[in-house]
């Protein structure tokens, strides 16, 4: 028996000589789970297979959960007791953990842990970027969410922390406060003059006045010069299948109301603002040409 090209190789249930002795090879695996308690004859048969190109081998009990995730995760008390093995293929966000918890992390991609968690996180590997947080204290915020003057204004400065994008409205110029954010921050410019201090791993997008018109979740959109003239602030499109551009959007108009496109399965833009469209794009499969 051969296991190759694998994520993750579970073998707790050949918890002994006869079943290990069957596996002859494990190639390209990122992670080999291996029953904890062996015997001698059973971990005389595991030295004896053939392991080339294996990141990490570890030892877990029968309970152990193993999860494996795609996309982006937050990992605190509601989902995280006991032993558990993670495997997360793009962002991880992992809050304060409970005493009795601890967890093995497999990262490709990023993955922010809070400070409070290092008795209870091991790390078998981090293909990408790790971060230290501090989320302690903190307001925590929905993707999306808005903050307002009033949520900055208090006898207090209050911290908050967001896994996903937050959006600063128009605030005053004694708003203060402290916000960290794993995703984008898009604020208004009143939040240059004001006390906050802004924290973003992605990208701040300071834009004037008017709102962040969102536009997701769509399989097929059109946007046209009198779509984008009816916007009071500026467009950020996310997961739409089909993006198209219609022909009479000039580029003056597209950058003033354009600030992102994300996640498109492909998109049609006429030559005029071609070039803009692809500036303004991230994670797109097609961007093509409309005749």
């Amino acid at each position: 028996m051969i296991f190759k090209d694998m994520a993750v190789c579970d073998l707790r249930g050949y918890n002994t000589a006869e079943s290990a002795g069957i596996i002859k090879e494990i190639t390209d695996v990122a992670l080999v789970i291996l029953p904890k308690n062996m015997d001698e004859e059973t971990k005389k048969a595991f030295a004896s297979i053939k392991m080339e190109d294996v990141a990490s081998t570890v030892y877990a009990d029968e309970d152990c959960k193993i999860n494996i995730y795609n996309g982006e995760v937050i990992l605190n008390s509601g989902n995280i007791s006991g032993d558990s093995i993670w495997v997360i293929n793009g962002t991880a966000v992992i809050m304060p953990l409970p005493e009795d918890a601890h967890v093995s992390v497999i990262v490709n991609g990023q993955v922010y842990n809070d400070i409070s968690n290092q008795d209870s996180v091991e790390f078998l590997s981090v293909n990408g970027t790790m971060e230290i947080i501090d989320t302690k204290d903190a307001i925590l915020l929905l993707n999306n969410e808005n903050i307002t003057d009033e949520m900055l204004c208090g006898d207090t400065e209050k911290k908050f922390f967001s896994n996903g994008d937050v959006i600063i409205k128009k605030v005053s110029a004694h708003a203060r406060g402290y916000i960290n954010v794993v995703g984008k921050i898009y604020a208004h410019e009143s939040v240059k003059q004001s006390q906050i201090r802004l924290k973003s791993n992605s990208v701040i997008y300071y834009n004037c006045d008017g709102d962040l018109i969102f536009k997701k979740n769509i399989g097929t959109l059109h946007i046209s010069r009198a779509f984008l003239q009816e916007i009071d602030g500026m467009l950020i499109v996310k997961n739409v299948g089909t993006l198209v551009f219609e022909k009479d959007i000039e580029p003056e108009l597209f950058k003033q109301k354009v600030l992102e496109i994300k996640n498109s399965s492909k998109i049609i833009a006429p030559a005029k603002i071609f070039d803009l469209v692809q500036l303004r794009s991230k994670n797109i499969g097609k961007i093509k040409r409309k005749r």
